[in-house]
């Protein structure tokens, strides 16, 4: 096969497995953090373009377990981008490679908007429903530990993040 179909054909699979997991892989993660700690009144739903999972948390949830389920997507989309960086390190240089590649830039593009969209909705219009908000809401934040709150969560995913682009800047040829 020609060297550019199969660097299209990377794209395309990295590309579409990323949007497997952006839209649905990470919910389903998030759905089983939350059968595994018994968070009740559940539902999945779908607001275009991806699906959503909905919890109520339990009286007695401790706040290690609300911080895991709350940002289980997060900690789904980093464990499929270090699993990926050790699977790189494994395979030879060619098409797989080269997904690898694509698909831990493309997680790490996503993380790092979804994380800045999450922080300033957080700070601006705590109205909207989103996992970080729910949080919030229920460890009884004001406004000023919001605010330390989000910079707290953007200061350690810019941390990772930086620490992955430069882990995976040795695999890209210029």
């Amino acid at each position: 096969m020609d060297f550019k179909l199969r660097n299209k054909l990377s794209i395309i699979s990295a590309v579409l497995l990323s949007i497997l997991q952006i839209i649905l892989l990470k919910e389903f993660f998030q759905a089983g953090l939350s059968a595994l700690f018994c968070m009740s009144n559940s539902s999945f739903n779908f607001s275009f373009p991806y699906f959503a999972y909905y919890f109520e948390p339990e009286g007695d949830a401790s706040i290690l377990e609300l911080t895991l389920l709350y940002f289980a997507p997060y900690i789904y989309l980093v464990l499929s981008v270090e699993v990926a960086s050790i699977l790189i390190k494994k395979i030879p240089q060619g098409a797989g490679r080269f997904f690898l590649v694509v698909f831990i830039l493309l997680q790490i593009g996503y993380l790092l908007v979804h994380i800045f969209y999450s922080a300033v909705i957080l700070i601006l219009n705590p109205g909207i429903e989103n996992d970080w908000i729910a949080l919030s809401l229920y460890l009884g934040l004001g406004d000023i530990e919001r605010f330390i709150f989000a910079f707290g969560v953007i200061f350690l995913f810019v941390f990772y993040l930086n620490m992955s682009t430069k882990r995976i800047m040795q695999y890209i040829n210029y």
